[in-house]
């Protein structure tokens, strides 16, 4: 009974209900469950149905990231998201967690990989809102429970950090600054960039160096515990 409601509880992330058959393999037991007695001339094999559809793989997913099995968890999201069978809710929601897996794991390309993924799924999401698309309409709730938006922002934000630490050009000057859609973007990525490695023993100094009505770039001077010479970066934001 608890799996069913569990299934229940991942419908939402269906995209469809299209019937599929379900594969029918053969294994031998494991050798700590063979029986004591000699075995007959012709054994007869444990035959083990196992589902395939979206719905189990994120069941199993959820189930090994609850354990701390991350690398187990973040594969079964990967396996949901190959289906194909996942909507938009579904396919942001693997691709967040396959995120965590990966990076717990500290699998930073892979990581980085599902953060882009997702990023994509969330943006296509959100897009709709002004029109209040019917697309936009039917996840509204999941992308409220979410908080899609905010995720989205810690995302960007993360994968900005990430670009500015591997890159000695990008960020640091006004022919490639870090472009960011709103304040919480800055703040997170203020928050997780390069050098400092305490987001509270930091110090910041912010000058707008232009503005046209629409956008700002703004240079950001990040300084690590007091020290005299601080990391710079140049910030384009979305004036609001």
């Amino acid at each position: 009974m608890k799996q069913l409601i569990f299934l229940c509880a991942l419908t939402p992330f269906i995209a469809c209900a299209t019937t599929q058959s379900k594969t029918v393999t053969k294994r031998p037991m494991v050798a700590s469950m063979q029986p004591m007695a000699p075995a007959p001339v012709q054994e007869v094999q444990e035959v083990e149905e196992r589902d395939d559809s979206a719905s189990a793989h994120l069941e199993r997913a959820f189930h090994s990231f609850r354990l701390g099995e991350y690398g187990d968890a973040a594969n079964s999201f990967e396996a949901a998201i190959g289906t194909n069978n996942l909507n938009d809710s579904g396919r942001a929601l693997a691709y967040w967690h396959v995120y965590l897996c990966r990076a717990q794991n500290s699998e930073e390309d892979p990581a980085a990989d599902a953060l882009m993924s997702f990023t994509v799924v969330a943006e296509d999401m959100l897009s709709g809102r002004n029109g209040m698309s019917h697309e936009y309409l039917a996840s509204r709730d999941f992308i409220e429970r979410f908080n899609l938006e905010g995720r989205l922002a810690r995302a960007r934000a993360t994968l900005a950090a990430l670009w500015v630490d591997r890159s000695e050009d990008y960020g640091r000057s006004g022919g490639q600054p870090i472009r960011v859609q709103s304040n919480q973007e800055l703040d997170l990525f203020l928050e997780i960039a390069p050098p400092c490695e305490d987001s509270t023993r930091r110090q910041i100094d912010r000058k707008v160096l232009e503005t046209d009505g629409e956008t700002e770039i703004e240079e950001v001077t990040l300084y690590c515990d007091g020290q005299l010479e601080g990391e710079r970066y140049v910030i384009e934001r979305v004036a609001r």
